[in-house]
């Protein structure tokens, strides 16, 4: 298995000039080249190894101080000329100059791993754009697993279908939007963490069209955001497991028939114990199969035009937990019931923080475990 770096010296804005052998070069940088490495005799082949760096080379003598100039675009081929090319790991490293893809030609390849990085210090745009749709070679490889952390802010738009994506801060912010687009799938889990509270983890997700059973959850990460579009299910075995990060169910754009809203259906568990986060906001029409609100706030904000949405079982500590609705926007308990939990003491009471507006029918039910209220 070789490795292969991205030259990107020709090609602009044609599509498929990833398949360009004057493009690659199985020559690394180490440190300041000088000069421009020779062209590959043959293109990345399968299971190698893909890295896209940055080569510094005399202004002088090319009228350029680095490659690439040119971005990956089009879709990665086999040395044959058929079928899509599968890669054992693709690495954009953090001092690569140009993005991957464009909005009309997305580098389209497959992979068992993908890590995409931007350094501050990077000749990258800020809030530039990346444009990838992924997979996998055949039955017998596994769905990429997508690594993203980008001090610089950078915006991954991503399609196809992936295993995984991770999001990690660890010595820098990390400043990432990661958009899941164009129905892709998600076999596995999107995972949000943060090492310590002195680096921030900002990243955005966006899943703004997507399908798959996967979980979703987040580590620290205060600053965190992901934005659900209407229509995506995430329910059991798998869920959304929130700890700090905001959690927004996006207002959706008017369907073209009256009264009909699309629908989301999600198992959500809050873990962080207290009313200050999460903060949850739900703008469109979502089923919770399961919630538990174990902390953090969730705020349901359909007007009385729009549908309400509904919790067919879930539970709240009333404590650490805050709910409020505008109008009657929300059915709780809709299939089961809906639990208001103590701390499991008889000596503390609490009143729950539920703040309604409109007109609501309740009815609270003393159980054993709590207050069960339909």
């Amino acid at each position: 298995m070789a490795t292969y770096y991205w030259l990107g010296i020709t090609g602009a804005g044609v599509s498929g000039n990833v398949n360009n052998l004057a493009n690659w070069t199985i020559w690394s940088p180490n440190g300041a080249c000088g000069f421009v490495p020779p062209a590959a005799i043959t293109g990345p082949g399968a299971n190698d190894t893909v890295v896209f760096t940055k080569f510094n080379v005399s202004g002088a003598c090319y009228g350029v101080s680095y490659y690439p100039q040119i971005a990956p675009e089009g879709v990665m081929l086999g040395r044959t000329g058929g079928g899509i090319q599968h890669f054992n790991a693709v690495q954009v490293l953090g001092d690569c100059p140009v993005p991957m893809g464009s909005s009309t030609s997305y580098f389209k390849f497959n992979s068992t791993t993908v890590a995409l990085y931007t350094d501050p210090t990077s000749s990258l745009a800020a809030n530039s754009q990346s444009y990838m749709h992924v997979g996998r070679g055949s039955a017998s490889y596994l769905y990429p697993q997508l690594s993203v952390y980008a001090p610089k802010a950078h915006t991954y738009n991503i399609k196809g279908t992936m295993r995984s994506i991770g999001s990690v801060s660890v010595v820098s912010v990390n400043n990432a939007v990661i958009n899941v687009v164009d129905n892709a799938t998600i076999e596995d889990s999107i995972t949000l963490f943060q090492v310590s509270d002195n680096v921030l983890n900002s990243t955005t997700v966006n899943l703004i069209s997507c399908n798959g059973t996967f979980n979703i959850s987040d580590n620290k990460c205060r600053n965190s955001t992901v934005n659900v579009y209407p229509g995506i299910d995430v329910v059991s075995p798998n869920k959304i497991l929130l700890d700090r990060a905001t959690l927004n169910f996006i207002q959706p754009g008017y369907s073209g028939e009256e009264n009909s809203y699309p629908r989301t259906d999600i198992n959500l568990e809050t873990t962080s114990y207290t009313k200050d986060y999460p903060n949850i906001n739900v703008n469109h029409f979502v089923s919770f199969e399961n919630l538990k609100l174990n902390g953090g706030t969730i705020n349901f904000n359909q007007l009385p035009s729009e549908n309400p949405s509904s919790v067919t079982d879930g539970s709240m500590k009333v404590a650490v937990s805050r709910i409020t609705a505008v109008a009657e926007s929300v059915n709780l308990g809709s299939g089961g019931a809906f639990y208001l939990l103590g701390d499991g003491t008889t000596t503390t009471s609490y009143t729950p923080d539920i703040q309604l507006k409109g007109n609501w029918a309740l009815t609270n039910i003393p159980t054993t475990t709590g207050l069960s209220g339909y």
